[in-house]
C-alpha cells in the first residue's frame, strides 16, 4: 500500500509541473533508458572509458530533457509573476 501512496503523490506531484517541464521529465526518463540499454544491453561495446554514438545520444537526449525542465519552470516563474503584479493592480510599465 505504501508503493501506491508514493505513486498517488508523485502523479499529483507532475500533475503541478507545467507542460513544458513535464515534457522534458519524460525525456530525462527516456534518455536515462536509453543510456542503460547502451551501457549494458545486447550489443554494447564493453571497453572500459569508451564513448560511443548511443550513449553520446543519450546523454544529448538527458541535455534536451533538463533545458526543457529548467524552460519550462522559468517561464511558468515569469508568467505567474505578471499575474501576480495584474491581480495587485500594478503594471510593469507603470511611471514611478
Amino acid at each position: 500500500m505504501r508503493i501506491f501512496a508514493a505513486v498517488g503523490r508523485a502523479s499529483e506531484a507532475f500533475d503541478r509541473f507545467p507542460i513544458v517541464s513535464q515534457a522534458g521529465l519524460v525525456v530525462i526518463v527516456l534518455g536515462f533508458g536509453a543510456d542503460l540499454v547502451a551501457r549494458v544491453g545486447p550489443g554494447a561495446d564493453r571497453v572500459a572509458g569508451a564513448t560511443t554514438d548511443s550513449v553520446l545520444s543519450a546523454h544529448v537526449a538527458v541535455l534536451l530533457g533538463t533545458l526543457l525542465v529548467l524552460i519550462g519552470v522559468v517561464v511558468e516563474g515569469i508568467r505567474s509573476a505578471h499575474a501576480d503584479a495584474v491581480v495587485a493592480g500594478r503594471s510593469s510599465d507603470a511611471i514611478r
